[in-house]
């Protein structure tokens, strides 16, 4: 508890430690309102709505779950070689 106490009272007094955490918080308001994870979690629902038999639609689901991972495995590098502001910028814009 005190340490806690002792972090909150570090990012009140801090202007730098501030405005990353305000930018942190953004980022996930952005992810959130991309509606990205509802779509994991909803996708075969969703497909059966759209009139996919379940089966189908289950194996749509799990061919979309493997295709994020491809992309966040085959992204991660790219954090290491080109950063991760200069990624993201441009993600942002395509989501």
């Amino acid at each position: 508890s005190d340490s806690l106490q002792a972090a909150l009272q570090k990012v009140k007094n801090s202007t730098t430690i501030q405005r990353i955490f305000r930018l942190g918080l953004g980022l996930m308001l952005l992810q959130q309102l991309s509606g990205i994870n509802t779509v994991m979690y909803y996708g075969a629902d969703i497909l059966i709505q759209a009139g996919f038999p379940e089966h189908q639609s289950v194996a749509l689901t799990a061919a979309l779950a493997i295709a994020q991972g491809i992309g966040i495995i085959s992204a991660s590098p790219l954090f290491d070689k080109f950063g991760r502001r200069k990624l993201l910028i441009p993600s942002t814009f395509a989501a």
